[in-house]
């Protein structure tokens, strides 16, 4: 089964799917099953246990009993839909029952699918594609509003009337905080043929620099940007050789994201991004990264505060 997406980002994770049982017997049935298909699983045998695990690791299905030893699954569906955290959580109810009251009762509940016991594989497993799909389809068209929100934010604010630093403080602060990021930097090449370097950092103020570890630019991932003008993930940085571990390096680095700051084939520097863990962002952050260095890149030329030709460190 191919990998689906979980959410800002298009995780690479398979979904994952809570089941609520009552019954030992019953979950490792439908365990069975839906892990047969990859789908990552965890299980709960009560009401609040379900309402405490939905609320911890947010599933993207839940299969829900109607028939628990504390709450029953109607009360449970009810409070899911209820709750800001978990409403969006696709519920499919499992039950014995199968009168017109129940399934009416299911609905008004929130339940967005029934299955009857015995569970059919079949049946299942076309019910939590189907809900799956509709799921990541609403979250797709979420992100894609939230990003044009986002853009459209930094955008005004690079087009106040803002010194050159105040410019370069407001992209890697607004950058970093919009991908979730720890730490972002932009390298820019100015006009006298030298570089310079600001970094914003979770709690930290925004520094500035005004020279880069020339390693960086021959041999490390921003080198490789400027030389193939295009953006580029660092999945784990520890296996990729593109990230280089400088002496003054204080944070743990797991994995990156740098795009080119470009106008057509000119480049005049790049914004770079990282974070602790390996594998943390994907082609949905880069898509947003290459969104804002376009925008940065337009309101840093109409600065006067970068080359008018193209760097020599493109050819």
């Amino acid at each position: 089964m191919k990998s689906e997406s979980d959410g800002l980002t298009g995780s690479k994770k398979q979904p994952l799917i809570l089941i609520v049982e009552d019954s030992e017997p019953g979950a490792h049935l439908l365990q069975a099953y839906l892990r047969r298909e990859g789908y990552r699983v965890e299980v709960a045998y009560g009401g609040e246990e379900a309402l405490a695990k939905a609320s911890q690791q947010t599933p993207d299905l839940i299969t829900l009993d109607v028939v628990l030893p504390d709450l029953d699954g109607f009360t449970v569906c009810e409070r899911l839909k209820t709750d800001s955290q978990t409403w969006f959580i696709p519920v499919i109810l499992v039950t014995a029952l199968d009168g017109v009251q129940d399934r009416i009762r299911g609905i008004k509940a929130g339940a967005d699918e029934f299955l009857t016991k015995p569970v059919s594989r079949e049946e299942l497993l076309a019910r939590v594609r189907s809900l799956l799909r509709l799921k990541f389809a609403y979250e797709a068209l979420r992100l894609e509003r939230n990003r044009l929100a986002l853009l459209y934010s930094i955008s005004q604010e690079l087009n106040r009337q803002l010194s050159v630093d105040e410019v370069l403080s407001k992209i890697v602060t607004l950058t970093r905080e919009a991908l979730g990021a720890t730490m972002c930097s932009i390298v820019i090449f100015e006009t006298q043929g030298t570089n310079r370097q600001f970094i914003s950092r979770e709690g930290q103020p925004v520094c500035a620099a005004d020279s880069v570890t020339p390693a960086i630019l021959e041999q490390g991932l921003g080198g490789w940007v400027l030389r193939h003008k295009a953006g580029t993930i660092v999945e784990d940085a520890c296996q990729d050789p593109r990230w280089l571990v400088l002496p003054t390096d204080t944070s743990p680095v797991g994995s990156a994201i740098a795009t080119p700051l470009s106008l057509g084939q000119q480049v005049d520097g790049f914004l770079l991004l990282t974070h602790p863990e390996p594998h943390f962002f994907d082609e949905s952050h880069l898509n947003v990264l290459t969104s804002i260095a376009t925008q940065a890149a337009v309101t840093l030329r109409n600065t006067c505060l970068l080359y008018t030709s193209p760097s020599p460190r493109d050819s």
